[in-house]
């Protein structure tokens, strides 16, 4: 996941859920931007769903790669960038729940996190951090901060 980062980010937050939730995922957000510019001394914009709709060029992939907070049912980015993640994934309209599949395995239940990379373009990455559930969203934020932005000191070695 670490190569999103070589090229310009921007980190798109969901807006069409529960106020709660939009919260924690612009706080996400925030939080990834900062540690962006602390550990790695890039730069991200922050922009919502709504936002980025309106403007095609920024869903193309050709000037930077995508960081998609929350999936289908809460960003109309994921929803419309859906078929090029690599994941199926299927809400329930009542219970705001999702069941992802990958090739022939299907993941139902509760309390389900999902990150994943998927192509964007010819040439950009997007990458996918939801949940089904607000808690899940959180081990889903746990999952994409895990280690990336450790420095890899065998890069470093003279």
């Amino acid at each position: 996941m670490r190569r999103a980062f070589a090229r310009r980010m921007i980190c798109v937050y969901g807006t069409e859920g529960p106020d709660v939730e939009r919260e924690a995922f612009l706080q996400t957000a925030t939080q990834l931007a900062q540690h962006w510019f602390a550990q790695g001394g890039g730069v991200m914009q922050i922009m919502s769903d709504v936002e980025v709709a309106r403007r095609e060029e920024l869903v193309d992939g050709e000037e930077h790669n995508l960081i998609l907070l929350g999936g289908p049912e809460s960003n109309s980015v994921s929803r419309k960038l859906q078929p090029l993640i690599p994941i199926s994934i299927v809400t329930d309209k009542g219970s705001r729940r999702s069941n992802y599949t990958v090739g022939p395995c299907r993941f139902d239940g509760h309390d389900k996190a999902l990150v994943t990379l998927g192509p964007l373009g010819e040439r950009g990455l997007l990458i996918l951090a939801t949940g089904d559930a607000l808690q899940s969203f959180s081990k889903a934020k746990d999952i994409l901060f895990d280690g990336l932005f450790d420095v890899n000191y065998w890069q470093h070695r003279q």
